[in-house]
């Protein structure tokens, strides 16, 4: 198994350390595996395609997590640069948009990405044609633990709250987006990796 993430590192990047790339699976379906690798360095051109976005530290990014296959990279992603994971009733608050394809005009965001399919509106970038032009390099972003990481429209974590949260999750289950509440993305996506156990998703 995946080597836990550094405890010390009290911050969500931490699940994102160069040294926890394995061959063990970290998303898995019921037809392919992610490996933590892929899954990391996927991360890191996230994170940069969310750069090339406009995306700073503070700044709400509102990610669709209808499929969490795509979402994953994204919300790892934008953690690193020390942006807000809006999910959820949050999202209408986001200046920018990761949306599942088709995508419905005019879009309630400044600046689009759509995942699945490219865009039908010239004024979004295709998320995976983007994602994967970008160079896998780590953010150059020292995210500090009392930086707001995530919010659902509800209530808001810090990065130290979730990785406290994740000491208490119960055991790993089956999980299927989207994902509208902060407690679900903490305790069935980000606890499992930062255990370096696998996600396991129905689809």
């Amino acid at each position: 198994m995946t080597a836990p993430a550094d405890p010390r590192d009290r911050t969500v990047a931490a699940l994102c350390a160069r040294e926890r790339r394995s061959a063990d699976p970290a998303v898995q379906t019921r037809e392919r595996a992610v490996s933590y690798h892929t899954l990391i360095t996927d991360t890191y051109r996230a994170g940069n395609a969310l750069r090339y976005l406009g995306v700073d530290v503070g700044d709400r990014v509102a990610i669709d997590t209808t499929d969490l296959l795509r979402a994953v990279p994204a919300i790892l992603g934008a953690a690193q640069l020390g942006a807000v994971v809006a999910i959820g009733q949050a999202m209408a608050d986001a200046a920018v948009g990761v949306l599942q394809a088709p995508l419905e005009a005019p879009a309630p965001y400044d600046r689009v990405a759509v995942y699945g399919a490219a865009p039908s509106t010239p004024t979004a970038i295709h998320w995976e044609a983007t994602m994967w032009s970008e160079n896998p390099a780590i953010h150059p972003v020292a995210v500090e633990e009392g930086w707001t990481v995530l919010t659902d429209g509800r209530r808001t974590w810090t990065h130290a709250e979730v990785m406290q949260r994740v000491q208490h999750a119960g055991p790993p289950t089956r999980v299927r987006g989207p994902i509208t509440a902060g407690r679900r993305l903490i305790d069935d996506i980000i606890a499992p990796l930062a255990a370096g156990d696998r996600v396991r998703l129905s689809t």
